[in-house]
């Protein structure tokens, strides 16, 4: 449904009841991210050290944003880039990951999913794999 159609609908009944977009009717969003995705974050990407930043930026960029809601690919490179440039992580020198091949795939992919991905990663060289083996 989109904002013209939504405008436009005369309720039916008492109730409304919405299924979002990863299907579900509950708000789940905040316990997706902080309980399940942040842990695997940091362990995939070794940013143990600063847990503590990657949850506020993790956070900030999925839940309490503009870009709540984002592609999680989108969502992962804002987070780098937010946290490339706190203290700590510049103070611990963190090697936050660069991505470029990830951000060039995000710019010009007509699909973000898994699948597309996995497209390029069977396209680009040894190096660049590397990159995006992380």
């Amino acid at each position: 449904m989109n904002l013209d159609e939504l405008k436009r609908h005369k309720p039916k009944s008492k109730y409304f009841v919405g299924i979002d977009s990863d299907g579900t009717v509950f708000n789940s969003m905040e316990l997706k991210h902080k309980d399940c995705f942040i842990g695997s974050l940091i362990r995939i990407f070794d940013l143990a050290p600063i847990a503590h930043e990657v949850h506020i930026v993790w956070n900030y960029v999925n839940i309490y944003s503009i870009n709540r809601g984002t592609n999680r690919f989108k969502a992962l490179l804002l987070t780098f880039n937010y946290l490339r440039e706190m203290n700590q992580v510049k103070r611990l020198n963190m090697k936050i990951p660069e991505s470029r091949i990830l951000k060039n795939w995000i710019d010009k992919s007509e699909q973000l999913s898994n699948d597309s991905l996995k497209n390029v990663f069977s396209e680009v060289s040894e190096t660049e794999k590397s990159e995006l083996a992380l």
